[in-house]
């Protein structure tokens, strides 16, 4: 009985289904709310650990990039005494007369 009452406070069939589908389309939203809270608004401890594991990040890639001068310094200095002891030689030839 109580359902016949309920559908009797809409005009036709339409409104009634129409009340019924946004009231599902409400719980439905409500849900990927709730849901979207814990994925999209983290907590504190969760700002936390974000925040720390850039930090990580940021501190990981500063260290390669540090590493990656020293390397090139390293070529550096291993070439200019290569430089240094092939002008030695030239010189060397030179006085020498050596073709």
């Amino acid at each position: 009985m109580s359902h016949v009452l309920h559908c009797l406070r809409f005009a036709n069939e339409h409104d009634w289904l129409h009340y019924h589908y946004c009231a599902i389309f409400h719980h439905f939203l409500s849900y990927l709310v709730t849901s979207a809270n814990y994925d999209y608004f983290p907590t504190q401890e969760r700002q936390r650990k974000l925040a720390e594991d850039q930090m990580n990040i940021v501190q990981q890639q500063a260290q390669a990039k540090a590493q990656m001068l020293r390397y090139e310094d390293e070529l550096a200095r291993k070439r200019m005494q290569v430089l240094e002891v092939a002008s030695f030689f030239y010189y060397i030839l030179g006085i020498l007369k050596i073709p």
